[in-house]
């Protein structure tokens, strides 16, 4: 961890300032306080605050609606803008310990912002609800694709054990998801109960 003043000679503040002065200029955001690790913008009806996390040296913004609160659902993350950006750079994880580093990727940052967060930093419900949604959404496939490996992992264990009961109670759930081979484990092993 670096100490106060390594963390100063990174320059987070001044990058954040300069590259999200747009907010500021063209959408009434003010910065309302500033420090090492999180520089705050508010306007009347939203916030935007960015983070340059104190050990894993992470960047990423948060906007939402006021009033701030952890239990507010109307917000996005950096992570909700990369998946709507079809072109953005995959990387969800922005970490950065070098000047250079945290220029680039506060840059980056605010690009994002300013490509997709017109509606965010105007304070739009649709959009905050329509996000809320979308991660819901996400969650969802997410959860069904570790739900999916757990089961492949266990049928693959029933099928070379010749427990074709086991594959067909566990693929069957997710026979529309499975990939051709899933499915010929799960089509061999139907056969195989209905010939004993």
């Amino acid at each position: 961890m670096l100490d106060s003043t390594e963390r100063i000679s990174l320059d987070f503040q001044d990058a954040v300032r300069e590259y999200f002065a747009f907010i500021e200029n063209q959408y009434g955001f003010k910065c309302s306080s500033s420090d090492l690790y999180c520089v705050k913008y508010t306007s009347d009806k939203a916030y935007l605050h960015v983070y340059h996390e104190r050990i894993s040296f992470e960047l990423y913004f948060v906007i939402g609606m006021l009033p701030e609160s952890y239990n507010n659902p109307l917000k996005a993350d950096t992570r909700d803008f990369i998946a709507m950006d079809n072109s953005a750079d995959r990387v969800f994880l922005y970490q950065a310990s070098k000047k250079e580093g945290v220029r680039a990727a506060v840059e980056k940052l605010a690009e994002l912002v300013g490509t997709h967060a017109q509606d965010a930093l105007s304070a739009s419900l649709q959009f905050y609800e329509d996000n809320a949604n979308s991660r819901t959404q996400r969650q969802e496939i997410a959860l069904r694709i570790y739900q999916l490996n757990s089961a492949d992992q266990q049928a693959r264990i029933a099928w070379d054990n010749r427990d074709y009961k086991a594959v067909v109670e566990l693929y069957t759930p997710y026979e529309p998801h499975l990939r051709p081979a899933q499915l010929k484990r799960l089509n061999i092993s139907r056969k195989e109960l209905t010939s004993s």
